[in-house]
This record gives C-alpha cells, sequence and structure tokens, in this order.
C-alpha cells in the first residue's frame, strides 16, 4: 500500500467513525394508578445538569396520562431523535 493510500484510507476510517445523533425511548413501568396517582408525565432531555445554574430543557415531552391505561407491564411515553451523544 502507497502511503497515499494509507493516508486516504485513514481519512475515510475517520470520517466514518464520526458520532452520529442518538434515538432515546422512555418507556414508563410503575404501580401507581393513572389518574388517581399521577395525570401528568414531564420527560425533560437537557443538555447540562440540571442542578447547574440556568440549565433548562433542551426538549420536553409532556404526556397527559389516560387513566385507564396499564402501566404495570409498561407504556411507551417518549420517542426523540437526533439526541447530541453525552460526554464520555
Amino acid at each position: 500500500m502507497t502511503r497515499a493510500s494509507l493516508l486516504w484510507f485513514l481519512v475515510l476510517l475517520g470520517a466514518s467513525a464520526c458520532d452520529a445523533p442518538a434515538e432515546l425511548t422512555v418507556d414508563l413501568r410503575t404501580d401507581w394508578k393513572p389518574g388517581l396517582d399521577f395525570e401528568t408525565i414531564v420527560v425533560e432531555l437537557s443538555t447540562a445538569p440540571f442542578d447547574e445554574d440556568g440549565a433548562e430543557p433542551a426538549r420536553s415531552v409532556v404526556v397527559e396520562v389516560d387513566p385507564l391505561a396499564d402501566f404495570i407491564f409498561g407504556q411507551r411515553i417518549a420517542e426523540l431523535d437526533d439526541v447530541p451523544l453525552g460526554r464520555s
């Protein structure tokens, strides 16, 4: 392999390793009774810890709960696309 070919191979390898946005799904499983113990579910996504001064949710999903819903076996609450990856 020539030096130029190796360089292009490394460039392409590096480009393919870029972090793509992730998807986040939130499922809730509880024995609390909807409509009695809770009526609304709020899912908040932030790019900073919520305990920092001035931290605001980047995205928020508010779900009004169906009082007849069964959360014992779990219910899908939210699906968020294009979620930036966190720091590792």
